[in-house]
């Protein structure tokens, strides 16, 4: 689809449209930010700061590369566990293979995500295992909640859609090679 935008509009087409997607992503993740850590108070020059620090990592990055897309689908799995976290709702999962599909055909970036399931995945059975055993607290890192740890059931449900994830994966024409050659 590119080569045809390509051909036909021309490269500023091509930059404009991931232009777009850049900034789109850091459109999505500030509201977010804004919605969760911040607690709907925006704070512009907090935010400007930021996004300015954001926008300057990802330069290096950033252009008419397919690369960028991982930007998105990574945004994408991180929305998705942070609403299957609060809401403990498993419909939303569905998706998870779905874009671990489209991720890994476009590009070698999914493994990062596969990476990001995992933590999660090891991080929130900690958290239970820690509370259902009152462990010393004092030992365990910030991000780690012993307020109200997901339950044991919630964990699993997430892992076999992180498992069938990883199955969508070997789905792409190079099938169980990609992974060889990654």
């Amino acid at each position: 689809k590119y080569y045809y935008i390509f051909n036909k509009y021309g490269y500023i087409v091509l930059t404009i449209l991931f232009s777009a997607l850049a900034l789109s992503i850091i459109i999505i993740l500030n509201n977010y930010t804004t919605k969760k850590f911040l607690n709907n108070k925006p704070r512009p020059v907090l935010m400007m700061l930021l996004t300015y620090l954001g926008v300057e990592a990802m330069t290096p990055h950033l252009g008419v590369r397919i690369q960028e897309l991982s930007l998105l689908f990574l945004l994408l799995l991180f929305l998705i566990i942070s609403n299957y976290s609060k809401n403990k709702n498993y419909k939303v999962l569905f998706l998870l293979p779905l874009i671990f599909f489209a991720w890994s055909n476009l590009h070698g970036g999914f493994l990062l995500g596969i990476a990001l399931l995992f933590f999660w995945v090891v991080v929130k059975t900690l958290e239970f295992i820690i509370k259902k055993y009152q462990f010393d607290k004092k030992l365990i890192l910030n991000f780690i909640s012993f307020k109200d740890p997901l339950p044991l059931k919630t964990i699993i449900v997430f892992l076999i859609f992180s498992m069938a994830s990883i199955v969508a994966t070997f789905f792409t024409p190079y099938g169980l090679e990609l992974y060889s050659f990654l």
